[in-house]
């Protein structure tokens, strides 16, 4: 073990931080990671999950997004943390994971936050309020806006937090469907 018991890695840490390596830049909900686990033959609890959740965020590889009351949180993997020792075995000797933490309160006004010396992507959120489907971007255009609204109304935007309410596509369609048929 290294470090205290909170801190070592354990083998469904491994095989979870292996996992959102595979997905980066999806999110993704805790019943959607467990379905994946259940459908590989991997015995884990969703507490355990919540626990390596909780844990993954507080060290930085794992970005968790709370829409809505009525929304389930869903994480995201942070790829570019993964040189600063996330699943590589190169903990400092705190047990910690060098470098994870280091969030800087800078903020860049064309989108994103500067992490340990590169750029968090920004993402929005879509949600459908038919289905209540939640969709990501990563949009070069909404940026944009960003921008505008630092540089003219000095407002920083919080992309992390920017929840656009209307109805997707598939929605859309289906009511299309339904004005058609009698």
């Amino acid at each position: 073990m290294a470090g205290s018991r909170g801190n070592y890695k354990s083998k469904h840490y491994d095989e979870l931080v292996s996992w959102f390596q595979t997905i980066p830049g999806q999110h993704v909900t805790v019943q959607e990671i467990y379905a994946h686990f259940v459908e590989r033959g991997t015995n884990i609890g969703m507490t355990t999950l919540y626990r390596l959740l909780d844990r993954l965020t507080e060290e930085g590889a794992v970005a968790k997004y709370t829409i809505d009351s009525t929304s389930p949180a869903c994480y995201e993997f942070i790829p570019y943390n993964m040189n600063s020792g996330i699943g590589d075995g190169n903990a400092n000797g705190n047990g910690t994971q060098a470098g994870l933490n280091r969030r800087s309160a800078s903020n860049n006004p064309n989108g994103g936050n500067i992490i340990a010396g590169s750029i968090e992507p920004s993402c929005y959120h879509c949600k459908c309020e038919v289905c209540g489907k939640l969709i990501h971007l990563h949009c070069e255009e909404i940026k944009e806006l960003q921008a505008h609204l630092f540089r003219e109304h000095h407002f920083q935007l919080n992309p992390m937090r920017t929840v656009m309410y209307g109805i997707c596509e598939d929605c859309l369609k289906a009511q299309t469907v339904k004005k058609i048929v009698p």
